[in-house]
């Protein structure tokens, strides 16, 4: 392993390294024990889409993918957090625009979670905007804090 890269490491502290670790326990499961395919994954989706999906599933996939939201709801915090402690390492001034992500993903959640406990219910058209934003602020939260690591670690090397 790199020199720099590995006292970069080290510098991490328990509480980054524990919520990492959590993530990733928690993604394989959601990966394992969830269907096939959910809505959470896509890009963009039109609420007719989100329809045809959700009335698709049968029973099994349905439970499968409801308690995958309900895990979901626990993966969402922890990236949150972690995403809230990495930007503040990284000194930046407006720490809370990183729950923004994880606050599109709540939305997200808790609506596919009300949808799939009432397959009568029509998916509102807002669902698949919601979804869209969650991956582009959540893409802009970890660009800016690796670029605040890059910024750290070539401040540190001078």
């Amino acid at each position: 392993m790199n020199l720099n890269l590995s006292l970069s490491l080290k510098r991490l502290n328990t509480r980054e390294i524990y919520l990492t670790m959590t993530l990733v326990v928690i993604g394989l499961s959601m990966h394992v024990l969830g269907p096939d395919n959910v809505l959470d994954t896509e890009l963009f989706f039109t609420a007719s889409e989100a329809d045809t999906f959700i009335r698709g599933l049968g029973i099994q996939n349905m439970r499968a993918y409801f308690v995958n939201e309900i895990v979901d709801l626990l993966f969402l915090v922890t990236y949150s957090v972690l995403f809230f402690l990495l930007a503040r390492r990284y000194y930046f001034r407006k720490t809370w625009l990183t729950f923004i992500p994880g606050i599109f993903d709540l939305i997200e959640t808790t609506t596919i979670i009300l949808l799939l406990q009432n397959k009568s219910y029509a998916s509102p058209i807002w669902l698949g905007y919601v979804t869209c934003l969650k991956w582009t602020t959540g893409s802009i939260a970890v660009t800016a804090i690796v670029a605040g690591f890059i910024r750290q670690r070539q401040t540190h090397m001078r």
